[in-house]
């Protein structure tokens, strides 16, 4: 089987001799995602580098692993299949990046595409310095631009200076759009004769955002009559319990799973939150 680095080098000489044939301009680099460091190739057409679509490298490297262990095919049928597939993949994302930088080009209609995200700050500080950000409590709010289809790009420094877009514009109208974009969905599940929340939205994309909207907070709190805890599942989910849960317990449990289930690309917190009737506000607990 081939080492990650072999494996690396492989891909790159193909796709960069694909790209000549056909006459792309093929970029390769590191790229920050969400609490991951990444190898990317990126295919543009010369005439029109603005928007490059990109593939992982480990993605591919994965793929390649897992394949190799079902072993239904050869080395070498593997790799030239997974070559092929992730060439067809960019060349088609391609097309949809064109659509997606007409669809940029009115700023107006692009205000009404902004959502927002939550990361775990200390893990993405090499991300933000790229990104139009700013702190809540001891995250950050990043931006996207959420397109019809339902693909997503991140809001970059220079796409929003593109956009003509400051960070607290960028902030206001994704707090605006924050149910209309994505409404908020929950789920209710009993545990042990008491229920908790889960709380997403319709796509089950970003939904930890939901810890914004303090107004649909209130009506779960209002509900129970208590204060709620507010657990961080992941980027996509929260959990929610009346604060005569036993703290120390989700704790526990919030630990465990961000090591045992939650992959790391879609990790937010350690940290167990409490919204406060009192003052209507989200804060650590």
């Amino acid at each position: 089987m081939r080492s990650y680095e072999v494996f690396k080098v492989e891909v790159t000489k193909w796709m960069q001799k694909k790209a000549k044939e056909q006459d792309f301009i093929l970029t390769e680099g590191q790229n920050y995602k969400c609490n991951q460091k990444l190898d990317y190739i990126s295919l543009g057409k010369k005439q029109n580098s603005s928007f490059q679509p990109v593939v992982y490298v480990q993605d591919m490297y994965i793929t390649y692993h897992k394949e190799m262990e079902k072993g239904d095919f050869s080395e070498k049928d593997i790799v030239k299949i997974l070559l092929e597939e992730f060439w067809d993949m960019l060349t088609s994302h391609l097309k949809i990046a064109q659509n997606m930088a007409d669809e940029l080009s009115d700023a107006e209609k692009v205000k009404d595409m902004i959502i927002c995200q939550l990361v775990n700050a200390d893990r993405n500080k090499a991300m933000l310095r790229d990104l139009p950000h700013r702190d809540y409590l001891d995250l950050a709010i990043i931006y996207r631009i959420m397109f019809a289809d339902g693909g997503s790009a991140v809001v970059t420094n220079d796409m929003a200076e593109v956009l003509g877009m400051k960070e607290e514009e960028l902030y206001l109208m994704a707090r605006k759009n924050l149910n209309r974009i994505l409404p908020i969905m929950e789920t209710r599940v009993g545990v042990d004769d008491v229920e908790m929340i889960f709380l997403t939205n319709a796509s089950n994309l970003f939904g930890a955002a939901t810890i914004m909207d303090t107004e649909k907070l209130e009506q779960i709190a209002e509900k129970y009559g208590t204060d709620l805890y507010i657990m961080p599942a992941s980027i996509h989910e929260l959990v929610i319990t009346p604060v005569n849960w036993n703290r120390e317990t989700l704790e526990v449990a919030l630990w465990e799973a961000n090591r045992s289930v939650i992959q790391p690309e879609i990790y937010l917190s350690d940290t167990l939150y409490r919204y406060d009737r009192a003052t209507r506000t989200v804060r650590i607990a």
